[in-house]
């Protein structure tokens, strides 16, 4: 026969149990805030890509509508005139319908990552320290980090050549990069993206690398 437990005994082991599951409980916490983490990151991906190909389209009907108004225009003006109409009224609707540019952010506030490639040759080596020696003296950190032929072989790098991805907010430092690097010798593409990175650029130095092939999908289990 069980003996009979004393409430103070009960009490006790119930508190034992709880400090036993009690690291359990944070971890589980953890990764539940690391996967909501995780989807608010790219729900906020997804929100920026939806604006974005909303914008695009704006942009388009705003284009047409321009351009049917100067064919409307045209079509009611003396036939001596409407070429002229045509020709300068939709250089004009391009224009108006434009994009408005983003506010650029400076150079100096925005840490570049320089990517090495993995078996890149000897000479891109060199081009990354006169790249690096641009830095403008108020800049942010600018570091030099290898991209292992792994991660190159990965459907978004597959990098053979040098490259600058930038965010719209970043074509002015971009394009300050690419005219430096002209300067130097060094040729760089520019790769304009809508994957956020804010306060980051990434530059990747590839010239004469062959990506790795892509691995095939697991399709076992």
């Amino acid at each position: 026969m069980t003996p009979e437990r004393t409430p103070e005994a009960v009490l006790d082991e119930l508190a034992a149990r709880s400090r036993r599951a009690r690291p359990w409980l944070v971890i589980g916490l953890l990764l539940i805030v690391g996967s909501l983490a995780g989807s608010i990151f790219w729900l906020d991906h997804l929100r920026r890509e939806a604006e974005r190909n909303y914008a695009l389209a704006q942009t388009e009907l705003e284009k047409f509508k321009a351009a049917r108004d100067v064919i409307d225009r045209a079509q009611t003006a003396p036939e001596a005139e409407r070429a002229q109409i045509l020709q300068q009224g939709l250089i004009e609707a391009e224009k108006a319908a434009a994009p408005a540019r983003p506010a650029q952010t400076a150079l100096e506030t925005l840490k570049i990552d320089f990517f090495l490639c993995s078996g890149a040759p000897a000479a891109v080596s060199e081009q990354a320290r006169k790249l690096l020696a641009l830095r403008p003296a108020k800049a942010q950190p600018w570091q030099l980090r290898a991209l292992s032929a792994a991660t190159n072989a990965k459907w978004n790098y597959r990098l053979s050549g040098n490259e600058i991805r930038y965010n719209p907010e970043e074509e002015d430092a971009a394009d300050w990069l690419v005219e430096r690097s002209a300067a130097s010798g060094i040729s760089l593409k520019k790769v304009l993206t809508f994957f956020p990175t804010p306060g980051t650029m990434s530059l990747f130095l590839c010239e004469g690398v062959t990506p790795a092939p892509a691995a095939a999908p697991d399709n076992q289990g």
